[in-house]
């Protein structure tokens, strides 16, 4: 998810869409376990 936006972005906005990502599978992993 995150390597397509690898080009052209700021290591700041890589930060962003690596949380993002983190946090959209973290809200998975609580779904499936609740």
């Amino acid at each position: 998810m995150v390597k397509e936006v690898g080009l052209g972005v700021t290591s700041k906005e890589k930060e962003v869409w690596v949380s993002i990502d983190f946090m959209l599978k973290l809200s998975e992993e609580m779904d499936r376990h609740f």
